[in-house]
This record gives structure tokens, sequence and C-alpha cells, in this order.
């Protein structure tokens, strides 16, 4: 069985309608550079920015991105990675799940709107 098929044009327009009768505002963006520019465009200036284990995030560039430290945001993940001690690193860590944008995957989403992972 092969997972890397696109969904068919109806099929997403049934998980954007069933996504918004779950009180959430879906976007549809035509290629990767729409989706990094569009979530450029989300996350405000000096605003605190935390990501989870994401391939989308990886495949349209964000993860570079706050790589290259090339953006207006406190990137929560490379002060963590910065930082030796254990202990300290732990307690950033804690912290860092209460950051104002923190990103990740949806792992699997249903036509009806539901969710599987984060």
């Amino acid at each position: 069985m092969k997972y890397d098929t696109l969904a068919s044009k109806s099929s997403i327009k049934k998980v954007i309608d069933a996504v918004k009768q779950r009180g959430l505002t879906p976007e549809l963006v035509e290629t990767k550079e729409d989706a990094l520019k569009r979530l450029q465009g989300l996350i405000p200036q000096g605003a605190e920015v935390m990501t989870g284990s994401s391939i989308t995030l990886n495949q349209i560039g964000f993860t570079d991105l706050l790589k290259s430290g090339k953006h207006p945001w406190k990137n929560w993940k490379d002060i963590i990675l910065a930082e030796k001690d254990g202990a300290k690193q732990m307690e950033l860590r804690m912290k860092s799940v209460l950051s104002e944008y923190f990103l990740g995957s949806v792992h699997a989403i249903a036509e009806t709107g539901e969710k599987l992972g984060f």
C-alpha cells in the first residue's frame, strides 16, 4: 500500500468542512513555499516559538529557517539546545511547552475532522 499519495480535491474539501464545524479555521495553500510564507505571516515579531517533531515543518523549510536564526522570533529549541546543564535544560523544556506558538504535526486527519497525534 502506498501512503505518499495526495488526497483528492473532494476529500480535502470534506476535511476542511468538517474541521470548520469543529470551530477551527483551516487554510489550504498550493505549495510548500506558500505554506512557509503563510506560517511566517501568522507568527508576530518577537513571539516565542517552540516546535515538536514535524516532517511537514521540515519539508516546508520552517525548521531550517529557525536553525538559521534569520527570523524575528524567540526560538525555544535553540535556547534549550544551547544550555549544557541538564537540570537547566529540563527546566527550559518545561517552560517551552507554554510558548506562544507551539508548532507540530497532525499525523492524520479523517474526513470527519478527527485528528490523530500532534
